[in-house]
């Protein structure tokens, strides 16, 4: 069996991914800063080549899946250097391991290299090549993603939401759903639209494109993109939960230290035609996961 390791495991997507993957019979290794909780665990940083091809030396993973990565976008754009380390030279690290041993590389990205607000995109969301970078945090995805092709690797453009197995590090949504359950006012952007898929298709589609050995950039995510306000009403009702504690505001009232793209919506056509399944409809997924909020209060 392929020996699989994910980098950035312990983190909000890893700690879901690492189980799914177990449980569908993956042979698969966890590495995170933190302890792991299931056995075949790498726990340590990856802060140097050294470090990274010594654990990879010790592990002889033929795959890769990359979810490490530095994701505060007001701390890449006052660390720049740190956004670099972490985001860039790690794939360039885990990279020039894999190439000459024809390994594969799963890297994930983020839908915040896109802006279609200003490039104006249809509404069925940007494509691949319609960048447009707001931030440093965004620079640096990018660069990862050059990093990657010096291996035979798939670049996933995502941005994702759902119950966090991760302690202490909250979801999108359950910022939303534990703000109201505590009756807690809160705003929501009615400017900001997105297209994000939930974790756990993200768990069931990551092995997807693993096993077909995709190769390239692709956008994942759901059809039919809405605002970040729509989504937060949607997840309440969904939930069943009251929404008077959902405030409509923009963005631009927000005190954020880095500059954030308004229109993220992803194309995903061209994973679509690759993995020949189409992507799952926004609101189905929002349906789905107001069911698990609704099964653990």
């Amino acid at each position: 069996m392929e020996r699989i390791l994910i980098t950035g495991a312990s983190g909000l997507l890893g700690s879901s991914l690492l189980p799914a993957m177990r449980a569908a019979g993956w042979d698969v290794t966890g590495q995170g800063r933190k302890a792991g909780t299931h056995a075949n665990y790498w726990q340590g940083g990856l802060d140097s080549r050294q470090a990274v091809h010594a654990m990879l030396d010790a592990l002889q993973p033929q795959a890769v899946i990359n979810l490490a990565a530095l994701t505060n976008v007001d701390l890449c754009e006052e660390q720049p250097q740190q956004a670099y380390d972490l985001n860039v030279r790690l794939v360039q690290d885990l990279a020039s391991w894999l190439a000459p041993r024809d390994g594969y590389l799963v890297h994930i990205s983020s839908d915040q290299v896109y802006d279609g607000s200003v490039l104006g995109a249809a509404e069925s969301g940007s494509t691949e090549a319609q960048l447009f970078l707001q931030n440093t945090y965004a620079f640096s995805k990018v660069a990862s993603e050059l990093a990657a092709q010096a291996c035979h690797s798939a670049c996933l453009r995502s941005n994702f939401y759902g119950k966090s197995a991760c302690p202490g590090r909250p979801s999108f949504s359950d910022w939303i759903i534990n703000s109201l359950r505590q009756g807690q006012q809160i705003k929501v952007f009615q400017d900001v639209w997105f297209s994000p898929l939930s974790i756990a298709s993200l768990c069931r589609l990551i092995p997807q494109v693993l096993q077909a050995r995709l190769c390239g950039v692709y956008n994942l995510g759901s059809r039919e993109g809405m605002s970040k306000a729509d989504f937060a009403f949607a997840l309440a009702q969904a939930a069943g939960l009251p929404t008077e504690g959902l405030q409509r505001s923009d963005s631009a009232q927000a005190a954020l230290r880095a500059k954030r793209p308004r229109d993220m919506r992803m194309d995903c056509g061209k994973l679509e035609q690759d993995l020949q399944q189409a992507m799952p409809r926004l609101a189905d997924e929002i349906t789905q996961c107001g069911r698990e909020y609704r099964a653990t209060p």
